[in-house]
């Protein structure tokens, strides 16, 4: 009886011991911060899994490309300090990434519908169609248009498309801001 005490008495210390730690304001501002990241963290310790599973073939992969250069390329040395010049170019920039990735800023856009697939794609299309239209104006003179030219041109219904779309899209926008 005494032991299943010990293990009780065990447990609530280590609770207590917890409980004390979350209290501490740093520990509860380190927890939220990796709750906030906790899918590129999932991400991150999916991916390395996956690299040191894969560690042996990845070497081994390594070894023999280099010796398949080293073989076919006899005429090529191997500078090694610009190689590690290199490698340490690589490494800033991946940190560089990883600053980007880790940043507020990146969550808030990820979180913000900016890279969803339709959304992607639709600016995809206006960069598409503000291309093309440049690309025509720019070889050609511009024609005028005056005041009923342009109202001519407002009953075109590709116009009122897009003039009810920047309506719509300007009433949405201004919603959002507002609120």
């Amino acid at each position: 009886m005494s032991g299943s005490n010990g293990t009780l008495s065990l447990q609530v210390s280590e609770i207590e011991r917890l409980q004390n730690r979350l209290n501490d304001p740093q520990v509860a501002a380190a927890l939220n911060r990796i709750l906030d990241n906790i899918d590129l963290l999932a991400l991150s310790v999916t991916a390395l899994d996956g690299f040191l599973k894969r560690g042996d073939v990845i070497v081994d992969s390594m070894a023999k490309t280099v010796s398949e250069l080293k073989n076919s390329t006899p005429s090529v040395k191997l500078d090694i300090a610009e190689t590690l010049a290199t490698a340490l170019k690589l490494k800033k920039a991946a940190d560089g990434v990883l600053s980007v990735i880790e940043s507020e800023e990146f969550t808030a856009l990820s979180k913000s519908g900016v890279f969803d697939p339709k959304t992607v794609s639709l600016i995809g299309e206006a960069g598409t169609a503000l291309q093309e239209t440049y690309a025509t104006q720019r070889k050609s003179q511009p024609k005028p248009l005056g005041f009923f030219g342009l109202l001519k041109t407002l009953k075109d219904p590709e116009i009122q498309w897009s003039l009810n779309f920047l309506i719509e899209f300007s009433k949405r926008f201004s919603r959002k801001v507002n609120a």
